[in-house]
């Protein structure tokens, strides 16, 4: 059984779930499943995303590492990495 992260968005409505399935396809039709009967809620109403189109993303992830991000964790202006060239001030 594998574990997929499945983003979608629906008529400008953001869905956002993982669920586990044998393959892509059967993970496409449970999550279906899922937002038909609530399960899955709509993360952001309509505004800023495409009404007129389907966006639909999927990855397969594993289920003891953390994939999202919370803002208590990474906050504006957190190192990452090495930077790629230092300023030196010249007074």
């Amino acid at each position: 059984m594998k574990h997929y992260r499945i983003r979608a968005i629906v008529r400008g409505n953001l869905l956002d779930g993982t669920v586990s399935a044998n393959d892509h396809q059967a993970a496409l039709k449970l999550f279906s499943k899922k937002a038909y009967d609530g399960a899955i809620k709509v993360k952001e109403g309509p505004g800023f995303y495409q009404k007129t189109k389907t966006c639909i993303t999927y990855e397969e992830v594993d289920p003891n590492v953390t994939t999202r991000v919370s803002p208590e964790k990474a906050q504006a202006g957190t190192s990452v990495g090495q930077p790629s060239i230092v300023a030196e001030k010249n007074y």
